[in-house]
């Protein structure tokens, strides 16, 4: 929204006159929304990865309230979809208010199945080309109106995926130096410790 209030806003200058700021095009504006989905849908799936019982039903009420405008690209909605299925395998026995919650959602969102939008048709998604004429173009070469080429956008989404697979590795090996903390020394059948003995 910050983004949009700099690019609307019109602000004198040169002796009190406006200045002709150039208003951002579709494209652009389509970019942002995308992001911002995306990373609604970064936080949902953080919430829903976790096996805290408050940041899972945290993130279902969240997406409950903003269901009219969330998900509109139908591979988040998908991928959503995947991780509502998991709550409600996982949540079924143990914790049956998550799955009341997850189970309205679901049905919430296939009731708005038929409104949602290709990313394609959405976001017009520049093609690849072959990786030799990748490699002969210059990657800081801007377009017409001076922003950045959607190569470079694609290479940020990448670095921030291998980033956050860093963190989750990260995360799973302290949790399993954790595990293996807790354990304790096994003992011998004289009652001594086996480090105790050597």
């Amino acid at each position: 929204i910050s983004w949009l209030r700099a690019h609307y806003t019109r602000r004198p200058q040169h002796g009190g006159r406006e200045a002709d700021r150039e208003v951002p095009g579709l494209r652009e504006l389509q970019t942002r929304v995308l992001q911002v989905a995306l990373q609604a849908h970064q936080a949902m799936v953080f919430c829903f990865d976790s096996k805290d019982y408050s940041q899972i039903r945290n993130g279902l009420t969240v997406l409950n309230k903003i269901l009219p405008e969330f998900p509109v690209v139908l591979n988040l909605a998908q991928a959503l979809e995947k991780r509502i299925l998991k709550v409600k395998e996982e949540e079924k026995t143990t914790r049956p208010d998550l799955y009341a919650l997850a189970m309205g959602y679901s049905a919430q969102l296939n009731s708005k199945r038929s409104t949602f939008i290709a990313e394609d048709k959405f976001h017009l998604v520049e093609k690849k080309e072959s990786n030799t004429a990748s490699r002969n173009s210059s990657p800081a070469r801007k377009d017409s109106k001076g922003g950045k080429r959607r190569e470079e956008t694609e290479s940020d989404k990448k670095r921030r995926r291998e980033e956050d697979l860093k963190k989750e590795g990260e995360r799973k090996s302290a949790e399993k130096k954790v595990k293996s903390s807790d354990t304790s020394p096994k003992t011998k059948s004289n009652g001594l410790r086996e480090r105790d003995s050597e």
